[in-house]
């Protein structure tokens, strides 16, 4: 749960420029792969959908992927 801002703007028309704020709901999932001992990599899924006016709703669905190596020493 969160706050969501959205803005707005036509190229094609100056004029229809806007913007709305609203609450905000999210969840996601991912997994990570081992590539050894001390590298994973990982992708994630992200939805996100707020109520951004009485009639109106901005959703999305974000992917992402990456690689994790640590730094430093294991203390």
């Amino acid at each position: 749960v969160g706050f969501l801002r959205h803005s707005y703007k036509s190229e094609e028309h100056s004029e229809s420029e806007s913007s709305d704020s609203g609450i905000a709901f999210g969840g996601g999932a991912g997994y990570s792969i081992p590539f050894g001992e001390s590298m994973n990599g990982w992708i994630l899924g992200r939805y996100l959908m707020g109520k951004t006016g009485e009639d109106s709703d901005t959703s999305f669905i974000g992917i992402m992927a990456g690689v994790s190596i640590p730094i430093g020493g294991e203390g």
